[in-house]
C-alpha cells in the first residue's frame, strides 16, 4: 500500500509511462515517488540532491569581505554561535555546507569556520579547499517535470534554479535563474521525429535504420539519432525499434 501524500508536485514520463509524486507531507518532503502510470503502484523512490555550491561570495563579485560578512552575520539570527533554523528564502546562501542549519563556530563542519576560511578581503578570491568534501543539498521537489523517458526537472522554491535530475535523483545539470520557479511543464524531448518536419514517417524510418547500433553501442551524436533514442541511453536499439514502432503515423500525420 502506498503511503504518501499526493498533493505534492506531480511529473509524467512519456515511455515507459510512469508518474513521479513529490510527497508534500511534513515529515518526509525531499522523496520522489515512482509510479506506474497503468496500476498506481509504487516503483521506487529517490532524493533530488545537487552538489552544495559552499560558495561565501554572496554578492558575487569574486571575493569574500566585508558585505559578504555583513550578510552572512545577519543570516545567523540569534547571534549565539550556535545552530539557527530554519534556513529562509534567501539566507539559505548562507548555509554553506548545506546542513539545513547555519552554524557557529562549534560544529567540526561550520558554516562559520567554512567562511572564515574563504574570507580573504576586497579584490583576492576566496580560498579553494575550506569545503568538506562531497557535501550535498537536498533539493524539495516544489515544481516537477518529465522530459522524455529518464530525465525530471525540478525546482525548489526557496532556490533560484532548475535542475536536471536522473530517476535516482542525481544531478545532471544546473540551470539558474533569476527567482525562485513555481511551476513548470514538461514535453517529451525525445520525439522519433528524426528529420523534424512535424510527423513520423518512413523517412524516419530510414533514418532509425542509419542510427541503429544495438545495445550499449553508442549512436551517431546527431539531432536525428537522439531523437530516436527513446530511454536516452545513447544507442538505438530494439527498445527504441519497439517504441517507434509504436508511434508511426506516416506522412503528414
Amino acid at each position: 500500500m502506498n503511503s504518501f501524500s499526493l498533493s505534492g508536485a506531480i511529473a509524467t514520463l512519456a515511455s515507459p509511462n510512469r508518474l513521479v509524486v513529490a510527497d508534500s507531507r511534513i515529515q518526509n518532503p525531499l522523496s520522489l515517488h515512482i509510479l506506474d502510470i497503468d496500476t498506481g503502484n509504487e516503483l521506487s523512490t529517490a532524493t533530488a540532491t545537487a552538489p552544495c555550491p559552499c560558495d561565501a561570495d554572496f554578492d558575487g563579485d569574486g571575493d569574500v569581505d566585508d558585505d559578504d560578512w555583513d550578510f552572512f552575520r545577519l543570516c545567523d539570527y540569534d547571534g549565539s554561535g550556535q545552530c539557527s533554523f530554519p534556513v529562509t528564502l534567501g539566507c539559505e546562501r548562507a548555509d554553506l555546507d548545506c546542513s539545513g542549519f547555519i552554524c557557529g563556530s562549534s560544529g567540526s563542519e561550520s558554516d562559520w569556520d567554512i567562511f572564515a576560511c574563504q574570507r580573504n578581503g576586497p579584490g583576492v578570491p576566496p580560498n579553494p579547499g575550506c569545503c568538506p568534501d562531497d557535501l550535498s543539498a537536498a533539493i524539495r521537489a516544489t515544481s516537477i517535470a518529465g522530459t522524455g523517458v529518464n530525465t525530471l526537472l525540478a525546482a525548489d522554491w526557496t532556490k533560484q534554479g532548475v535542475w536536471k535530475l536522473d530517476l535516482s535523483g542525481s544531478l545532471a545539470v544546473e540551470l539558474s535563474t533569476l527567482a525562485p520557479i513555481g511551476t513548470m511543464a514538461g514535453l517529451p524531448r525525445v520525439s522519433g521525429d528524426a528529420d523534424a518536419d512535424g510527423d513520423v514517417d518512413l523517412i524516419d524510418w530510414s533514418l532509425l535504420q542509419s542510427c541503429f547500433t544495438g545495445p550499449g553501442l553508442p549512436s551517431s551524436a546527431t539531432d536525428a539519432c537522439s531523437a530516436l533514442d527513446f530511454d536516452e541511453d545513447n544507442d538505438v536499439d530494439t527498445y527504441d525499434f519497439t517504441i517507434f514502432h509504436s508511434i508511426i503515423t506516416g506522412s503528414g500525420s
